[in-house]
């Protein structure tokens, strides 16, 4: 089984979904998708309190942790606050 972390902005949301529809379509497993959840909650890194970003980063990092392959999807904006975070990991 093939697992990857595909990171991005919650700004650049669609792009990183049409991303992860063709991972899953190629036979890649995700780690967490962050991307259904963001969706379902209409939200993007900014709205979150401290607390919640805490805990939402604590479950990035663990799909990173398990995933054989991360790939990070430069941000268009340089306002993202949560892909950065995973990105920090590979160099713990």
């Amino acid at each position: 089984m093939k697992t990857i972390y595909l990171s991005g902005a919650s700004a650049d949301l669609a792009m990183c979904e049409a991303y992860r529809d063709k991972l899953i379509a190629q036979g890649w497993t995700i780690t967490l998708d962050w991307m259904k959840k963001f969706r379902n909650m209409g939200a993007t890194d900014h709205s979150f309190s401290v607390r919640e970003q805490q805990h939402i980063a604590r479950a990035d990092l663990s799909g990173v942790r398990s995933a054989q392959v991360f790939w990070l999807i430069l941000p268009e904006t340089s306002l993202t606050i949560g892909a950065w975070v995973e990105l920090g990991l590979l160099d713990a």
